[in-house]
């Protein structure tokens, strides 16, 4: 957030590279994300707990979905910079 913040003072291009360079890293993330679910298997029979495997999978919804959100953000943004929305002074 304090790249944003000051982004003011890059060029067009330098934000737009920067916003799209940070939604890379997210969709990187996500794809870890959803990866997660099938290495969980084998931790569910190991444990035996199908109550906290349940707790488990919230921490990886609240990942999930706050990523998403992001995501979300981020290509909203990159869209707006692309329609030439960035005010001139």
């Amino acid at each position: 957030m304090v790249q944003v913040f000051f982004a003011g003072q890059l060029s067009d291009d330098e934000v737009l590279e920067m916003f799209e360079r940070i939604a890379g890293y997210m969709r990187i993330g996500m794809a870890a994300y959803d990866a997660i679910p099938q290495q969980m298997e084998a931790y569910e029979d190991y444990v035996q707990s199908p109550r906290e495997f349940y707790f488990w999978m919230l921490t990886l919804e609240i990942g999930k979905t706050t990523a998403q959100a992001n995501l979300d953000w981020l290509e909203s943004i990159i869209q707006r910079i692309k329609d030439g929305e960035i005010p001139r002074d």
